[in-house]
């Protein structure tokens, strides 16, 4: 349960720095990040049947989530949301997994397989936001992107 008050902590610490000095990329970024959050824990059942079976909900908010994320890294001129796009990625082939082999993959397992990549894309928001911050005080802006739709 510490670890869950841990990521909330870091999640919303990690909204707020994407907010206040990122770009319009990581806004977007730690915004779905938070909202994907949020529903998760709504869709979630109780800790009892927790993982026992395909959670169906939450394979739908992360491949909404992988979808966005995925979209920000061919609009964006950034690089992490690469990373955010690939630790997704991982996520929901977890749930394709567990589609798979079904009741012989074990609980515990497939809940670490979903769970354990939410650290590293809030580290991803957070440095692609440093970075931002960063190229920002030197005075060197981004350059347009191709689609021109995030500086």
């Amino acid at each position: 349960m510490l670890q869950g008050r841990l990521y909330y902590v870091l999640l919303v610490l990690c909204w707020m720095y994407a907010l206040l000095k990122g770009g319009l990329p990581e806004r977007i970024g730690a915004a779905v990040l938070a909202v994907g959050s949020i529903l998760t824990v709504a869709v979630l059942p109780a800790w009892a049947g927790r993982y026992g079976s395909l959670e169906i909900g939450v394979a739908l908010i992360d491949a909404a989530c992988l979808s966005l994320f995925a979209l920000i890294a061919m609009r964006a001129n950034r690089f992490w949301p690469i990373w955010v796009s690939a630790f997704l990625a991982l996520g929901v082939l977890g749930h394709l997994a567990r589609w798979y082999a079904g009741p012989e993959v074990i609980p515990w397992a497939y809940g670490v397989s979903l769970t354990i990549w939410s650290y590293p894309m809030l580290a991803a928001v957070a440095i692609g936001t440093f970075n931002h911050q960063r190229r920002m005080a030197q005075g060197r802006p981004a350059s347009p992107s191709p689609a021109g739709m995030f500086r």
